[in-house]
Parts: structure tokens; sequence; C-alpha cells
């Protein structure tokens, strides 16, 4: 069921942005072009952003409305497969600056914002992520939409408490079944 649901969402994700990914051994990076989206909050119907579209190590990640530049646009690459399903791992790395969505100081605590940092490698330059730089994506069958949850935590991506503000920073959040925590995959 859940292997379903994840290969469903790469699927229609992939043909959105028109590329292609390569299944490739566990634990390897693609080779390929990653796919590349935008994340709209279900809550706030606004975009996951670099703020300014900066390229600064440790700039916070924010929701702002549409934009037609990179720094709202976000590369998923699959650094570790589980069988298809719900616990592949991905790096989720801004269109612009190529950094990293990443927890701030690897943080376990609630409330600690979203940055963009350098994205680790392997040796043949493929992201592979810090252990905060790595992502569940998983389908909520409830709310619909899709939780991210970041890999050092096991906490949830989220615009507190569902604010509307454009600017607001994305945080960490324990999951639950809120819209704030619930992602759109464009």
């Amino acid at each position: 069921m859940f292997k379903t649901r994840l290969v469903g969402v790469v699927a229609a994700v992939m043909a959105v942005a028109a590329t292609t990914t390569i299944v490739v051994p566990v634990g390897t990076a693609h080779a390929d072009p990653d796919f590349s989206v935008r994340l709209q909050n279900a809550e706030t119907r606004q975009y996951l952003t670099v703020g300014n579209g900066s390229t600064a190590d440790g700039a916070p990640v924010i929701q702002w409305t549409a934009l037609s530049g990179y720094e709202q646009r976000w590369n998923f690459t699959r650094v570790e497969d589980e069988v298809g399903d719900d616990w592949d791992l991905w790096v989720i790395r801004n269109g612009h600056s190529g950094d990293c969505l990443a927890i701030s100081a690897g943080s376990r605590v609630n409330g600690t914002g979203a940055i963009q940092w350098p994205c680790l490698t392997d040796r043949y330059g493929y992201p592979v992520g810090l252990d905060d730089q790595r992502w569940y994506v998983r389908h909520d069958s409830v709310l619909g939409g899709y939780q991210i949850v970041n890999y050092a935590s096991d906490k949830c991506l989220a615009i507190p408490g569902g604010n509307t503000t454009r600017g607001i920073q994305a945080i960490q959040w324990t999951c639950a079944y809120d819209p704030d925590q619930r992602w759109w995959i464009f």
C-alpha cells in the first residue's frame, strides 16, 4: 500500500517535470537529472521558498506566494531506497542555490527553523545529505498531500500554526494530522 502511494507520487511528479529518474542500487544517488517541483503548504496555499533567492549558507526557508524563479523550485534526489515505499530517503535541494533543505544545527527540538545548507556529497559529487538534510516523503491518506519528515528528528516540515503571513519561516514539529504539515507537490 505504501509502495503504491509513493510510486504514484514519484510518477506524477516526474510526468509534470518531464524528466526521468533511474532506480539505482540502495545507498546511491541518481546520476540522472533530478525532478524539480514546487511545494505548496496545504493550509496556507503558499510555496516553500528560499527568502530573497539567497544563496547564503543558513538562509531561512520561508513561505511565499507564487513566484516564477527557481527559489521556489526543489530538486528531489533519492539517496536510499527501501523498496519504493514511504521509507525512501531523499535530499531536497533548492533549484536556485543548489543547497539542501535542512534543519538548523541538526536540532531535534520542535519549532527549529528550516534552512538551506550545502549538501554533503559522495565521492562522485552526488548529493547524499547529512542526517538533518535527509527527508521521508509520506502520503497522508486522511488529509491528502504529503508529510515531509526529517530523518534526524522524525519531525514534520510545517508552517507554524498555519500562519498565512508571507515570509514566515518553515519549521519542524511533531507530526500530527494538521494541514500546516501537509504539502502539495507540483
